[in-house]
């Protein structure tokens, strides 16, 4: 999918950071829904990690979009 976004969004930054920070947002939210147990009370999901990533691949714009896609999606829950 990120290629895709990529290639799609090749000339239009604007966009590309847009749709990266929803995809990466709606990973985050189907990610607490599948969280990991670790231990007994011990659960992990992968919502920081997507935040991260979005961050590093996308930067500031798409990061923030991914925390209020993820942040609705918790409120949500």
């Amino acid at each position: 999918m990120y290629g895709r976004i990529q290639r799609r969004f090749r000339q239009d930054i604007r966009s590309r950071r847009i749709a990266l920070g929803l995809l990466f947002g709606v990973a985050a939210g189907v990610s607490m829904f599948l969280p990991l147990e670790l231990e007994t009370g011990i659960i992990f999901d992968g919502r920081s990690m997507m935040a991260a990533l979005s961050g590093a691949f996308g930067g500031p714009i798409p990061a923030v979009i991914t925390a209020v896609v993820a942040g609705s999606v918790r409120a949500g829950i």
